[in-house]
């Protein structure tokens, strides 16, 4: 583990040789995902959701993280190949649960499903920026069910790993 974080910070300090790129204005990084499509009663938080509209699975969610009729709307610019996708004011995380050859992964829900106990890449330390904005936003969050007595479930339980509203999380504190 600890030759892993070595090899993550060379390569963090190799690649901060300047700064970089902007994102493109296509990507999901500088949009925000929909709050008022995932949120309540009509959204789609813990259904099974069908692609249509000609999207892959992944590309289905992106669009439909856009907002409502996900399968009209065009997928942001995203990394297909990664289970991490940065929104302006969300984390979205895909997660295994089992394989294609009934291989189950160690990411398990808990606690009626307000947490999540989920297995990164192993390049994916407590040093990188996704893995502390994760951390940060888990923080804010135990903070905000602190303030409500610890009793019942905050809004964003279920949607966190968000600025304000999302999908995914690193663990999402319950009540207690």
């Amino acid at each position: 583990r600890e030759q892993q974080q070595q090899q993550q910070r060379r390569r963090a300090s190799a690649s901060s040789s300047g700064p970089a790129p902007p994102p493109h204005p296509d990507s999901c990084k500088v949009m925000d995902i929909d709050r008022e499509a995932w949120v309540g009663r009509e959204g789609p938080v813990g259904r099974k959701l069908w692609p249509s509209g000609g999207h892959g699975p992944k590309a289905f969610v992106m669009a439909s993280l856009r907002g409502r009729g996900g399968e009209a709307k065009a997928a942001p610019r995203f990394s297909k190949y990664s289970g991490i996708q940065e929104w302006r004011n969300a984390v979205a995380l895909f997660v295994n649960i089992s394989g294609k050859n009934g291989q189950v992964y160690p990411n398990l829900f808990a606690d009626a499903f307000s947490k999540l106990t989920w297995f990164a890449q192993k390049y994916h330390v407590e040093e990188t920026p996704i893995v502390c904005r994760l951390l940060a936003l888990t923080q804010r969050q135990a903070q905000a069910t602190s303030a409500m007595g610890g009793e019942g479930k905050s809004e964003a339980e279920g949607m966190a790993g968000s600025d304000g509203g999302g999908v995914g999380s690193a663990e999402t504190p319950g009540d207690g």
